[in-house]
């Protein structure tokens, strides 16, 4: 785990041996000396150059006010979570308690620059602030036996790729839920 509540910027950064990352801008707030939870405030997640990640990983967790892909990210075979906004976010199981947010919020909670992308077994994107929704300019690719993507925010642009099927789903409606399991769409609301 690395918390720092200015920011993070993973620039060729590498993780070996470690079955659960954890990047946060988050203050860590423990409890009987275990970590309870990351109270986010401010803060971004900047992912460039050639972040690895070894195959030991089973979990990534990317939790701060914004995140900011900008290189190919090869998570694959494993479960990458990226949480946004002003939260405080469970350590154990990722729940998300919405906090009040302070200052102007970024033009986007996620974005995903040209060229870039995150490749995963499964992807989770919760983005709490409104005014602040996701951009993906890259491509986002979830594989593997039940792979999936969930996400919860308003959406400006989503391009989802399945290589294993050859799908593509291109989506430029503004939605406040979609989910996509097994290559299908399930519920679509607005």
């Amino acid at each position: 785990m690395l918390s720092n509540p200015a920011g993070i910027i993973c620039s060729s950064c590498n993780f070996l041996s470690a079955d659960r990352v954890v990047l946060t801008t988050g203050k860590v707030n423990t409890q009987n000396d275990t970590v309870d939870s990351y109270k986010v405030e401010k803060g971004n997640i900047t992912v460039k150059g050639n972040a690895t990640f070894d195959k030991s990983a089973q979990q990534i967790d990317l939790i701060a006010r914004n995140v900011s892909i900008e290189t190919p990210l090869d998570a694959s075979g494993i479960n990458v979570n990226v949480i946004t906004g002003a939260n405080e976010v469970k350590a154990q199981d990722n729940t998300v308690v919405a906090q009040k947010p302070t200052g102007v919020a970024s033009k986007y909670s996620l974005q995903i620059v040209k060229n870039a992308g995150v490749r995963s077994s499964s992807l989770k994107f919760i983005g709490t602030e409104a005014n602040s929704p996701l951009k993906n300019n890259g491509n986002v690719e979830t594989a593997g036996e039940g792979s999936s993507l969930f996400i919860a925010v308003h959406l400006i642009i989503i391009k989802v790729t399945s290589y294993l099927r050859g799908i593509s789903i291109l989506l430029s409606i503004k939605v406040l839920q979609i989910v996509l399991v097994k290559y299908k769409v399930l519920k679509l609301s607005q």
